[in-house]
């Protein structure tokens, strides 16, 4: 008789797609949903949500250091972190879930932070086992990056 090994996935979800919040369905349709341009390139999204349509090369390389910047913290907060699940701690340890893990942070971490979006939880991502979002809200690290990249793009109007 076989033995299975039965291991503990993380699931993340968008629980409900809205159409009065990102409001350029075509630029959605040609990206898929905006949860998914969060996954494949947050400063993409990031400008979609902040209704940016261009920046120059000079800034997305300033605002990708600031992503990566904000990964960093992430991985070191999920790492340190005692009340934060245990498997996400082995899934830090394998860079594509790794980054898959830091960039659902950072995609709840902008929807919760942006104006157009308070009040709005229900259609945040969740995932299972629940992450701890007031701590990642309440670390200054994460906060300061996020400003720091809505300072660099002028949309600082856009957070609370």
């Amino acid at each position: 008789m076989r033995k299975f090994e039965v291991e503990t996935a993380a699931v993340t979800i968008l629980n409900i797609y809205n159409n009065e919040i990102c409001n350029d369905h075509e630029t959605l349709q040609r990206n898929g949903s905006l949860f998914t341009l969060f996954l494949h390139s947050p400063l993409t999204a990031f400008c979609l949500v902040s209704k940016i349509d261009q920046i120059s090369l000079a800034v997305w390389d300033k605002c990708q250091v600031l992503i990566e910047g904000f990964s960093q913290e992430v991985t070191r907060l999920i790492a340190s972190s005692s009340i934060i699940d245990l498997w996400y701690k082995t899934y830090l340890q394998d860079d594509f879930l790794r980054i898959l893990i830091c960039r659902f942070v950072f995609c709840n971490f902008v929807l919760r932070s942006h104006r157009k979006f308070q009040g709005n939880l229900a259609f945040l991502p969740s995932c299972q086992p629940p992450i701890n979002f007031n701590l990642i809200m309440a670390n200054p690290f994460l906060t300061d990056f996020v400003a720091q990249l809505a300072n660099i793009l002028s949309v600082v109007d856009w957070l609370s």
